[in-house]
């Protein structure tokens, strides 16, 4: 899978049909390969609205270079995101943790940044 002309890596999803009387779309999706994966549902929502819930796994900090990461950067992000809700292109309530281990920068030589870059989302709305 690509986006915008990038490219993503393997990409799976399944349809769940049973959601469609709800006038909603909702698909399982996982991303990666099997050591790397990392698995959600996301449910379009009239009015535009995306839901992810679910959001768990971990994922090279390399596989995002050229979409949230320049390039050279390593680490791993790990997800645990229970529901990110979608509004007009932007987060609008988030539940979960985002956290990235190993960070290192191209510029920082062999030393890294370390483990310390955590966010915590609390959001309920």
């Amino acid at each position: 899978a690509t986006w915008r002309g990038t490219p993503l890596g393997p990409l799976r999803w399944s349809n769940r049909f049973w959601r469609l009387p709800l006038l909603e779309l909702s698909y399982a999706v996982e991303y990666g390969p099997p050591a790397e994966t990392v698995r959600f549902d996301v449910g379009l929502r009239p009015g535009g609205r995306i839901e992810l819930a679910g959001v768990r796994g971990s994922i090279p900090v390399s596989r995002l270079h050229g979409l949230f990461a320049p390039r050279g950067w390593t680490g791993t992000v790990v997800l645990d995101v229970t529901r990110l809700a979608i509004v007009g292109g932007r987060p609008a309530a988030a539940q979960g943790t985002i956290q990235v281990r190993g960070l290192g920068a191209p510029y920082a030589g062999s030393g890294g940044l370390g483990d310390g870059l955590r966010e915590e989302f609390r959001d309920s709305a």
